[in-house]
This record gives structure tokens, C-alpha cells and sequence, in this order.
């Protein structure tokens, strides 16, 4: 301000037009006291003024010990540790932390003197006595070990808790409790005979649940009775459940549980990815490829998961025990299957992972192989010939044999070896295409041949077109057809 007039302009500054004579400059900010200075303005070349401000505050340092919500004066400053400034006066400072007595102290800030304060809520605690049989199981309390049982741990912060229990050989037990301040409260697990169990999920990071009691969060691990369990999880409102069995030998001991999106399926040690397909409509067929392609007709097809690749030789054998393919090779895809075969495959696989894997219809197939609903292609991947090459084999690169799934390039979908390798069964009985508009058509509901897409390794390139359709009876085989997964959501 010039002689108490406000000029709206902050340090540093040039005023211009300044009346000669004595004048008074006054300076002012926020934690600083006023300064006033009187200057004699001249006329000539600027005069240069400094004002020294003296600090009217002083430095605050304030820490939560453990880390609770500091307040000072009631205003929440931070959580953990709060510095800054302050004001002469006289302060409540306070932290606040669940499940503990707020620390709070009241103090005199001066200006120019540091003030430190640590401030230390009073946890509220009780304590836990935890026995089992047998004894020296492992406890385990929200992600922390407290030793085996027989067990009292004391200073446990009051509230609900469940408590993990595993002892190699048994089932693990979790036991709810609430501890309450001032009191020793128990637990007593009886632990039954089991086996260790992972479940995962796509997301991770879902609430799981075991025949409906609260155990953690996917991925998890821990060991399970013998017999059949309900499994659910829960994230962001979604929900599943599925039922599985664990057997004392053999069997399943890995699951994964999924709300529809891509994941990764587990079978005894083996894995195969399955890859979410948006549903929509299309054009099936074709009017420019063989008598079969016609007539070109609409269908629509609802969401649904297809494996990112052909069933392999080794997921065949995990499942059957047994390799039936003339190529050999873990990574190759399996082939000498009947379709028959595929369906003894099919029932053993959802036995062991408790759902409905099947063969996809010839809509999902050519639906998925052609890249959805937009941007179809003329053989899966691509509508250019010369580049067929990048996305499957056939006769031309093959080598007259089958070739490891995924070592070609995916389709827009992440779908690979949908055009060639090996014909892949569909679900479907072979007929004639009909006119009409159509729904998750499934085909004929009788016939003698099930129908078999994708051209294979030793199929000229026209073959291998992702509208080219081609019969077997279901109880032959051959070493160019094989198989891929379909699930519905």
C-alpha cells in the first residue's frame, strides 16, 4: 500500500507515477507482522526499497506414533506427520486412531520458536488364547504368525478377527473370534484330515469364500477337508460360486474361478488360457466359396469363451492320460481324436474343474475365427493371401506336419491356429445352411458327419478360408483333426 492505498501489485514490484515527496510504503503477508517504512521519492531514476519483515509464526513439526490422524484444533492436518506453520496462540493437538485412546496435549506456539510434539495413542488390547488338536498347528492373524498352539497372545488390538490354523496333512481352520479389551478370549480348533488347495481368479484380488465362511482374498492357498466345497468370490458386486471335490489321490488341487473376462484354467499342472469373445451378429458364409458356404445368412451369438489355441498333446494328457497323436510333442496340438473321444475328454475335464467346457457350435467357431462382430477377415487374421502365411500352416509351409499352437500370429481376438494346423470338431451335426435369420444356432438335430473348420497342415490355402466347411463322422479320426474349447460365461 502507498500512504494506506492498496496498488494490488506484490513484492517485488516497480510503481510508477509515485508523487514526490515523503511517502509511506506498507508491506503485509500472511504469518508476518506488517512492516511500514516512509520513503522520500525524488525525481531521476528509480529508487530501489527493501523492507524487512519480521516472521510472526512459528515452525511446527507434529508426529503420530503409531500412525494416526493428526488434528490440530479440531481441523484435520494429515495422517502420520503433519510440519508447517503457525500463529501465536494456544493449540489442542490430538491423533486419533482406530481401536486406540487418542494422544491429545495442548501447547503454546511462540513466534520464532520450533515446536516438536510425538504424539502416542493408547492401544486398546486384549488377549488370545489359541489350542487346537492336534497341537503345533501354525497361527496366522491377519497376515502376521503368532507360533503354534498352544498359544496366548497378548496385546492383540481389540475387535473381530479370524484366525488361520494349518498343520501339514490337515484341513486348514478358520475360526472367528472377538477380542475384547481387557479379556482373554479363545479359540479351539478341532483340525480334520485334508489337502493344500490354491484358488486363483480373474480379477485377482477377490473376497473368497469357503462353504461360506470369510478365508482371505485369490490368490490363495491353504489346506482343505476331503469331500466337496461350495467356493465363492465377490469383487466390485460381482459374485461366483462354483463346487468343487478334493480327493485324498488324484484329482484337482488348483482352481481358478472366473466372472467371465480372459483367464488362465488350471488342470492337474497343466494350464490353457481361455480368451473372453464379446457376442454380436454377422454375415455366416459365403456366396463366393463352395455349394455348402450358401446361403450367406445372419446370426447373432452371445458372449462366450474360446481357448487361445488348440487343445495341446500335453493338456490331453493330463486330462486322459494318454497321447493318441501321431505328431508327437507337449506343445504340439493333439490330433487322431474321433469326436466321440472329445466327448469322454470333455465330461473328465468338467468333472475335475466343476464347469461346462464343450465344443464351440459352427456360428461361435466361424464367429470367433472371422474376428467378431466388425472388421471380419476372409481367413482368420487377415484378407490378404500372401500374408495367409504369418497366421497359420498349411500345405505350402507346414512340412507335412502339425506345428507348435502359438507359433503363428493371433487373430484380432488373441485367437492363434484358427486357420490351419489342424481341423478343429465343432459341436454341430453337418446339413445344409438355412435362409432364415438365426440365434446361437446349433445346427441339425441329427445326422450321420459333425461338421470340422479351419483347414489344416496339409490343406491348400482356399481350404483353409474361415467360411470353408467340412464333414467326418464323429467315431473317425485323422492326424489333421483336432479340437478347441468353448465355454459360456
Amino acid at each position: 500500500m502507498i500512504n494506506g492505498v492498496e496498488t494490488g501489485l506484490k513484492t517485488p514490484c516497480t510503481l510508477d507515477k509515485v508523487p514526490l515527496g515523503e511517502q509511506v510504503v506498507t508491506v503485509s503477508l500472511d504469518m508476518y507482522a506488517t512492516a511500514t517504512q516512509k520513503v522520500a521519492v525524488k525525481a531521476g531514476p528509480p529508487q530501489s526499497v527493501n523492507i524487512a519483515m519480521r516472521p510472526a509464526f512459528a515452525e511446527v513439526a507434529v508426529k503420530s506414533t503409531p500412525k494416526g490422524d493428526i488434528y490440530i484444533n479440531n481441523s484435520l492436518k494429515g495422517t502420520g506427520e503433519w510440519k508447517g506453520r503457525l500463529i501465536p496462540g494456544l493449540y489442542n493437538f490430538e491423533a486419533r486412531l482406530d481401536k486406540h485412546i487418542s494422544a491429545t496435549e495442548q501447547r503454546t506456539v511462540v513466534i520464532g520458536q520450533p515446536l516438536e510434539l510425538t504424539l502416542q495413542p493408547i492401544p486398546l488390547t486384549g488377549s488370545l488364547n489359541v489350542m487346537s488338536n492336534p497341537i503345533e498347528a501354525t497361527i496366522r492373524i491377519s497376515g502376521k504368525d503368532y507360533g503354534t498352539t498352544p498359544n496366548t497372545i497378548k496385546n492383540l488390538l481389540i475387535g473381530d478377527y479370524t484366525v488361520e490354523l494349518s498343520l501339514p496333512g490337515y484341513a486348514t481352520a478358520f475360526e472367528k473370534v472377538n477380542v475384547t479389551e481387557g479379556v482373554t478370549s479363545s479359540v479351539n480348533a478341532i483340525m480334520n484330515f485334508g489337502r493344500e488347495i490354491a484358488i486363483t481368479s480373474s480379477p485377482l484380488g477377490a473376497d473368497l469364500y469357503v462353504d461360506d465362511k470369510f478365508v482371505g482374498s485369490t490368490p490363495f492357498k491353504g489346506s482343505f477337508t476331503f469331500g466337496e466345497h461350495m467356493l465363492k468370490i465377490i469383487k466390485d458386486d460381482k459374485r461366483l460360486e462354483k463346487r468343487v471335490s478334493i480327493q485324498q489321490e488324484g484329482g484337482e488341487n488348483v482352481f481358478s474361478l472366473s466372472f467371465g473376462d480372459s483367464f488362465l484354467e488350471m488342470v492337474n499342472g497343466e494350464s490353457f488360457e481361455m480368451i473372453a469373445i464379446k457376442g454380436g451378429s454377422f454375415m455366416m458364409g459365403s456366396n463366393s466359396g463352395d455349394k455348402d458356404e450358401k446361403p450367406i445368412h445372419y446370426v447373432t451369438v452371445s458372449d462366450f469363451l474360446m481357448t487361445k489355441t488348440e487343445v495341446t498333446q500335453s493338456l490331453w494328457k493330463a486330462v486322459m492320460g494318454n497321447n493318441p497323436s501321431d505328431f508327437v510333442g507337449d506343445n504340439l496340438p493333439v490330433e487322431q481324436v474321433t469326436w466321440n473321444e472329445v466327448q469322454e475328454f470333455l465330461k473328465k475335464l468338467n468333472r475335475i474343474v466343476g464347469k461346462k467346457y464343450r465344443l464351440p457350435t459352427e456360428a461361435e467357431w466361424e464367429f470367433a475365427a472371422g474376428g467378431g462382430a466388425s472388421n471380419r477377415t476372409k481367413w482368420s487374421g487377415t484378407d490378404i493371401e500372401s500374408s495367409v502365411t504369418l497366421y497359420g500352416w498349411y500345405d505350402l509351409n507346414s512340412k507335412s506336419t502339425t506345428q507348435e499352437v502359438a507359433s503363428k500370429m493371433a487373430n484380432s481376438l488373441g485367437l492363434h491356429d484358427m486357420t490351419g494346423n489342424v481341423r478343429e470338431w465343432c459341436g454341430d451335426w453337418y446339413s445344409d445352411y438355412l435362409a432364415n435369420d438365426q440365434d446361437n444356432p446349433t445346427g441339425a438335430i441329427s445326422g450321420s458327419s459333425r461338421v470340422i473348420r479351419g483347414g489344416g497342415w496339409l490343406y491348400d490355402v482356399q481350404n483353409c478360408r474361415i467360411t470353408n466347411r467340412l464333414s467326418f463322422p464323429p467315431n473317425m479320426k485323422s492326424n489333421s483333426i483336432g479340437f478347441r474349447l468353448v465355454l459360456v460365461p
